[in-house]
């Protein structure tokens, strides 16, 4: 198995590189007649030789480093607080209180052995998992995160959300979170920063429009607050439109945006509330499948590099977002998980909305 891990993506590489160098050599012969094939098959050894050592050094490094590297801290928790901190002018949002702050972090040896599930990662996912799961009544379930909750890609989500899908059932998953912060906040004491100005939806187009007005009806079936509106009343809504380029809209009132940060911190409130734990700073290192099917997690400190002990689980869950292909390795398998470049725009205060 980790011979194949470590052969496979070279191989892969190769033989892309194979096929681009004979995309080459094709339009060379019949557009401009200037490589042989012999030329061909020299460059195309030489640049399968070349990727294929590139690749080899690259995965020698990464199976050498993977236990300890730090270099996969690319996001510092200070970031995700300073995000969160609101200038004074900013109206529609609660004063935040970074929670990590206030509670206790878990860094000590896990005095857990055996537990019936553990969740690998203490973003938003992982601690969503964690809550619903005591939530249907797990008692005996473990949390565990690297560094400390949101440090991953939780911490610089822009939280903007809607109920608008092409899936229903999406679509209703959507509304029921939408509903859940509301609880979550309320059970955990938690400050989610929930902002719901409501949003729209413009069409451009007749057909767009009439996409739209399906979406509508199949939202009023699943209780959802949707209602199509002119142009003009999508005006009165933000004045900043421009009339003409648009033939109508959607409004949906359940549209907005929360923070991020506290809505994990919440999650984990009432997970832990219901008698889950949770341990930061908590690296998992290694699985191991028992002959019984339960799983060894190995796990250490990475301020210090010292284990911090084995929890044998029954089940575990991979919520390990940025790093959710390096879990799966550890099981046997190559998920098809990378990190996407995102961006979001935060402006000043604009009267007109």
């Amino acid at each position: 198995r980790k011979l194949f891990t470590f052969l496979g993506t070279p191989v892969l590489g190769v033989a892309s590189g194979l096929l681009l160098m004979a995309w080459g050599f094709v339009y060379e012969i019949f557009w401009t007649q200037a490589a042989s094939v012999p030329e061909f098959l020299a460059g195309a050894a030489l640049y399968g030789i070349l990727l294929l050592g590139f690749e080899l050094v690259h995965d020698l490094v990464d199976l050498a480093l993977a236990p300890t590297r730090h270099a996969l801290d690319l996001a510092p928790a200070g970031f995700g607080r300073a995000l969160t901190v609101e200038r004074p002018e900013w109206t529609g949002h609660k004063d935040f209180v970074p929670p990590d702050m206030a509670r206790p972090r878990e860094t000590g040896p896990l005095p857990t052995e055996s537990v019936d599930t553990l969740v690998i990662g203490g973003g938003v996912v992982g601690c969503s998992v964690l809550y619903h799961l005591t939530k249907a009544g797990w008692k005996d379930v473990v949390l565990v995160e690297r560094d400390i909750l949101t440090s991953g890609s939780t911490w610089h989500a822009a939280g903007g959300f809607h109920t608008l899908n092409g899936d229903p059932n999406v679509a209703r998953l959507q509304q029921y979170t939408v509903n859940l912060y509301k609880q979550i906040e309320a059970e955990s004491g938690q400050n989610c920063g929930i902002h719901l100005p409501g949003g729209i939806q413009l069409a451009d187009t007749p057909e767009r429009l009439d996409w739209l007005r399906m979406a509508q009806a199949r939202g009023r079936y699943l209780g959802m607050h949707m209602e199509i509106i002119s142009v003009k009343e999508a005006k009165e809504l933000n004045p900043l439109l421009e009339e003409k380029y648009f033939v109508g809209a959607l409004y949906d009132e359940d549209e907005g945006s929360v923070d991020p940060h506290g809505v994990t911190h919440a999650y984990a409130i009432c997970a832990r509330n219901r008698g889950a734990e949770v341990y930061q700073h908590t690296w998992v290192n290694a699985l191991e499948r028992c002959a019984d099917g339960t799983w060894n997690v190995h796990t250490f400190n990475p301020e210090t590099g010292e284990a911090k002990g084995t929890i044998n689980a029954e089940h575990v869950v991979n919520a390990g977002g940025l790093w959710a292909r390096e879990v799966g390795r550890m099981a046997g398998l190559e998920l098809p998980v990378l990190a996407m470049e995102h961006h979001y725009l935060m402006t000043e205060p604009m009267p007109e909305v």
